[in-house]
Parts: structure tokens; sequence; C-alpha cells
């Protein structure tokens, strides 16, 4: 499936909701992460995969 998306990545705009937070980083430019219907985080997924905080946080790394 990674694949797939990374083949027509450029081809076409995706909206994907993942529970996968390494497989979300590896085939997005952006990431948001909703928390209680709202918006809690948003940046591009080399400053999700970066951020200390959110990983903690959200990803329970």
């Amino acid at each position: 499936m990674c694949d797939l998306i990374l083949k027509v990545k450029g081809e076409i705009t995706m909206l994907i909701a993942e529970q996968n937070a390494r497989f979300a980083v590896a085939v997005s430019d952006r990431g948001y992460i909703i928390e209680k219907g709202r918006i809690a985080y948003e940046g591009t997924s080399a400053e999700l995969a970066a951020d200390e905080g959110v990983k903690e946080k959200y990803l329970a790394v």
C-alpha cells in the first residue's frame, strides 16, 4: 500500500486517517493531530517526526 501511495502522491491529493504514525509520516507531506474534535497539532511530516513533545504526548514514544 505504501508503494501505491508514493506512486500517486504527486498526482492527486489524499486525506489519510492513520494510527500508524511511522507509515503516515513516510507517505505524507503534512500531518495533523486531532484531539477531541479539534486540531491539536499541524505541521510538516518532518516537523511532526522531530517534535519530542508531540511524540511523548500523542505517539506514545
